[in-house]
């Protein structure tokens, strides 16, 4: 065979190789666009993503990187990638640059982009969209959003976003499409700082260090601790959004042996007293030898994987929300056992619930679920006893909050993640049901936020319209099953602790009665706008006042202690969680408020709950 033939056959081969590997492996994309024409440049967007490109290629991403790119170029990119993830398992995208929200439209900013201020206008804008676009294909996405940072547009005036002016960070990214994990750097609307000169970003900071610390642990937890990290650092005023559309990818960076912690060394993230108390309840549970529970990290980290393991928890040995929420709603229950007694791993774990559940749900203890694609996302928490009402002493506590009880929740159940949305609502509306109702919504917009102007027997509709479109056991929460979701496990006033700011819920902070005033924002926000609580739900704490199935009765006297609903007065029905309207005392887990059942409020809306099979 001549050689020329030869060459021209190897070569082909080899490019058949090539396409292979791509086809069945994981690909990722990084840009970083630190100087513009026209906009304030930016220190640190093209390091950071030097450093996640060479993190993603020590890992065994295929990895293409481009820096400062100008709009036609930064499309270009955009194109070659989509071609060359095709047929890819995974496709994993970073950005850091400038990012933004303009006119409703989020879009990301190549070098040569140009604003004008008055009417605000962009001019060469990357939409946000094509960068979902690119990896449409691809099973498994993965968009890490180092953007939203500090206003690059110095030279605009600076107007009120509440008089609808200004630029602010991108707003919340869609989660209705395809299946994606998104990670953005600080919360929707929210600025993320660019870090110091010579430094990484904050984001960039964090995620560096979980690529070192814990590549074999699923990517969904990873930027869940690197999500903490960030908040950590920067002292609450950056707090990273991450976002599943259609499930978490279970993959990790190493590709093999995912879900086993990401190293030989413990990687256990918390402090001294909490681990205490992880140690303490898994004693007590029998996941750790010995009565006091004081073994070894190593050790401690091993009883930790074999709860989650037997929890449905996913099995990285490591301290998190969830699993704290987990534990702590099965303290009051084991401090119940007679001194001295050791519940069994086979009686309590987070899937089963307490003694007496028996068999397996459909859904594990912590993870997330739709039953349609209208239908809201929903949580599933876990079982657990807890005490209701106002504890002695509550700054804001009124009589109606009283007497405490304790109330056992006896089998996980689900809770809508969010507060239902106009979104949600209009579903309804559109297949026939929920009356035809069109809430209106102040003018203060739709979509997302939480669905107002409708009364607890609007709510009722709702959630009968879901349970004949999807054949499941949607309701409303009883009183006790919303104070017990809300509080999360925690025994304070708020689920964050005995206070609250308006950087963590929606609610009237004009009037502290410090020296700091809060914000008062006067209308609803997009549900799911802040961190959520140790269960995994938001906006439990303000927003807008929920609707629950209970009759009213002027205190917790003579209270059900099984978590179900309770009659009374039924022409009004309970209200919890506090709004945009009241103080932030009527937010407070235990608060409580009525209203008549066919009240239609602007500050008053609903959650939904499901019965797991």
């Amino acid at each position: 065979m001549p050689r020329a033939i030869l060459a021209a056959a190897v070569a082909f081969l080899l490019s058949l190789h090539c396409a292979a590997e791509a086809a069945t492996g994981r690909v990722a994309l990084v840009i970083g666009i630190g100087k513009y024409d026209s906009l304030s440049a930016l220190g640190n967007p093209v390091p950071d993503a030097r450093a996640i490109a060479a993190g993603l290629r020590k890992h065994g991403f295929d990895v293409s990187e481009h820096y400062d790119l100008t709009r036609a170029d930064f499309l270009d990119v955009l194109e070659s990638f989509k071609s060359k993830a095709e047929g890819a398992s995974t496709a994993l995208i970073y950005y850091a640059g400038h990012g933004l929200e303009i006119e409703g439209k989020n879009i990301l900013a190549p070098r040569d982009l140009e604003i004008e201020c008055d009417p605000k206008k962009a001019k060469r804008a990357v939409e946000l969209q094509k960068i979902f676009d690119s990896v449409a294909s691809v099973p498994q996405q993965i968009v890490l959003l180092d953007a939203c940072r500090n206003d690059p547009f110095p030279q605009c005036p600076t107007r009120s976003a509440q008089a609808g002016g200004g630029f602010r960070g991108l707003t919340r990214l869609g989660t209705e499409d395809s299946s994606v994990l998104i990670a953005n750097a600080t919360l929707s609307g929210a600025l993320a700082a660019d870090g110091k000169p010579g430094e990484h970003s904050p984001f960039a900071r964090a995620l560096l260090a979980r690529f070192e610390q814990n590549p074999r642990t699923y990517i969904r937890d990873l930027l869940d601790m690197t999500a903490q990290d960030v908040r950590r650092a920067t002292g609450g005023t950056q707090i990273p959004e991450i976002v599943a559309r259609g499930g978490s990818p279970r993959i990790c960076l190493e590709g093999v042996n995912c879900g086993d912690g990401g190293g030989s060394a413990p990687t256990i993230l918390s402090d001294k007293g909490t681990l205490q108390e992880v140690r303490d309840t898994l004693s007590r549970l029998g996941y750790v030898q010995g009565s006091r529970g004081d073994g070894a990290e190593a050790e401690l980290e091993a009883a930790i994987r074999r709860f989650q393991s037997r929890s449905g928890l996913t099995p990285d040995g490591q301290v998190t929300p969830t699993l704290m929420a987990v534990l702590r709603a099965m303290r009051s229950q084991i401090a119940s056992l007679p001194p001295g007694t050791a519940a069994t791993p086979q009686t309590y774990t987070a899937a089963s619930g307490p003694p007496g559940v028996q068999g397996e749900l459909e859904h594990d203890v912590g993870s997330t679920f739709r039953d349609c694609e209208q239908c809201p996302e929903m949580v599933v928490v876990p079982a657990g006893r807890f005490v209701m009402g106002a504890a002695p002493g509550e700054p804001g506590a009124q009589k109606a909050e009283g007497p405490t009880h304790e109330v056992k929740i006896g089998r996980p159940f689900a809770v809508s993640k969010l507060e239902v949305t106009f979104d949600n609502w209009e579903a309804c509306a559109i297949e026939g049901g929920c009356g035809g109702i069109k809430p209106k919504d102040g003018g203060w917009g739709k979509g997302r936020r939480p669905v107002i102007n409708v009364s607890w027997d609007d709510a009722k509709a709702y959630v009968t319209w879901l349970r004949e479109r999807t054949g499941k056991s949607y309701r409303l929460l009883s009183e006790a099953e919303w104070e017990y979701a809300a509080r999360g496990g925690t025994t304070t006033a708020y689920a964050m602790g005995g206070s609250i700011t308006t950087d963590q819920a929606n609610y009237d902070g004009s009037n502290t009665g410090t020296r700091r005033t809060g914000t008062y924002r006067g209308q609803t926000v997009e549900s799911g706008s802040f961190q959520p609580n140790p269960f995994g739900l938001h906006d439990m704490h303000g927003n807008v006042a929920e609707w629950v199935e209970d009759c009213w009765n002027p205190t917790h006297a003579g209270a059900p202690s099984d978590g179900t609903a309770r009659g009374g007065d039924c022409k009004r029905r309970v209200l919890k969680g506090g709004g945009w309207y009241y103080e932030a005392a009527y937010s407070r887990s235990a608060a409580r408020i009525s209203y008549p059942a066919g009240s239609r409020l602007n500050v008053a809306g609903f959650r939904i709950a499901r019965t797991l099979e």
